[in-house]
């Protein structure tokens, strides 16, 4: 009962046998550094040892490690028991703490971009971002670190992301009747404002793991509803091997995002991406700066030739209404455009929802570009969960952009 789904189901890999391996030998190291950070009373010397804490949990080698497949084919990612109960009930006590002590604010979804107010209120969950700072069960957050800092570095074994680094961390907790709307993590740097590419790293991996008490969802239990929902391609997974349908893994390639998802002549889904940094073609065009063009990636040829354009180069204004179609607009035929869909849309031809129940030590995982998802309202109970993002580099400006020779014949 880690999680349920509707429709479909999603990959999860237990790799538990080798948990128990070193379950042992992280909790005497874990408690080991409490001991030695109550004796020393430095903070210092407690972010010290989250570092080394992290170290010792990133070079944890398991022998069943996961594939992440699924992540890699914008579906989620489930394990079971990712954290050990006594691990998930220390976290869920110190969310409980900070929350008595005021640390906690309510918080939904953010519309500054579009320019709206602010005002969030009781059917909005409830945040605590994690920092250096924060006082509390700190012991209990070190020992999670090396959970986290293992799972990032099989991540990028993995996947070939990264290098990955986590970025943003934080507790949340749902009342009854909290929910979070359906949203998206992360979007394409063109769309989103002029501050766009000014960040030096982006969204690329969410994840989430829940701090529930025991028999969530069951009769009599702690509590009840606050599944997250995800909406995934039914298509976009290959059945036999589990990777992406198309051979192309979802999220970004060569550091361009995905913008939408095409389906094949084979009934399945393949991403598509947007590159914004064209090279013009002549000193009027250079003018102008770079021109955009959205690309499917095939299987075959060499790296040079494997891009199929879908459209030719458009000039895009950084922050511009792609919403309104200008994606849409731009394919070069009506068969195109019948294939084509955004990332974003829901709902959509073969896409399906898989809902995860908050059960205690569960890990969802999924890639912040490709996978839009909510958190459904808590019925009962204080569903609470850690959160955040591994982040990856931005792509970085191409080195002939801005300079005022390029497109100038001799």
């Amino acid at each position: 009962r880690a999680h349920r789904v509707h429709k479909k189901r999603v990959e999860r890999p237990d790799g538990r046998a080798g948990r128990r391996r070193v379950h042992r030998r992280s909790m005497m190291l874990a408690r080991n550094h409490q001991l030695r950070a109550a004796r020393v009373g430095s903070l210092a010397h407690v972010f010290w040892l989250a570092a080394a804490l992290s170290l010792a949990g990133a070079a944890r080698s398991l022998p069943r490690t996961p594939t992440y497949k699924a992540l890699q084919s914008g579906q989620v990612h489930v394990e079971g028991n990712f954290i050990p109960p006594r691990l998930v009930r220390a976290l869920r006590e110190d969310a409980i703490a900070l929350e008595a002590a005021g640390r906690f604010r309510a918080s939904g979804l953010s519309e500054k971009a579009k320019g709206a107010t602010q005002a969030f209120g009781a059917m909005d969950r409830r945040v605590c971002t994690l920092d250096l700072g924060l006082q509390g069960d700190q012991g209990a957050r070190i020992e999670f670190a090396t959970y986290l800092a293992a799972l990032r570095k099989r991540v990028e074994l993995a996947t070939g992301r990264g290098p990955l680094k986590t970025a943003e961390q934080y507790l949340s907790a749902h009342g009854p009747g909290a929910i979070l709307a359906r949203h998206m993590d992360e979007f394409h740097e063109e769309t989103k404002g002029s501050k766009g590419w000014m960040a030096p790293t982006r969204r690329s991996v969410s994840w989430l793991v829940y701090l529930s008490d025991e028999g969530w969802d069951e009769p009599g239990g702690a509590g009840a509803g606050g599944a997250l929902r995800a909406y995934v391609r039914s298509g976009s997974r290959d059945a036999v091997t589990g990777g992406p349908a198309a051979g192309v893994a979802c999220g970004a390639h060569e550091g361009n995002l995905q913008v939408g998802w095409r389906r094949t002549d084979r009934g399945g889904e393949e991403p598509v991406f947007l590159d914004c940094w064209l090279q013009a073609v002549s000193a009027a065009a250079a003018a102008a700066g770079s021109t955009s063009a959205i690309y499917r990636v095939c299987r075959e040829g060499t790296e040079a030739t494997r891009r199929q354009y879908l459209t030719l180069p458009f000039e895009t204004a950084s922050g511009a209404d792609t919403d309104g179609g200008l994606f849409e607009r731009q394919l070069l035929t009506s068969d195109e455009r019948r294939r084509f869909s955004r990332v974003s849309a829901v709902p959509s031809d073969g896409q399906l929802y898989t809902d995860i129940t908050p059960a205690g030590g569960t890990l969802a995982l999924f890639d912040s570009v490709a996978v839009p998802h909510e958190v459904l309202p808590t019925t009962s109970g204080q569903r609470y969960a850690m959160a955040g993002w591994f982040h990856e580099a931005q792509q970085p400006f191409p080195t002939w952009f801005g300079d005022p020779t390029f497109g100038v014949e001799d």
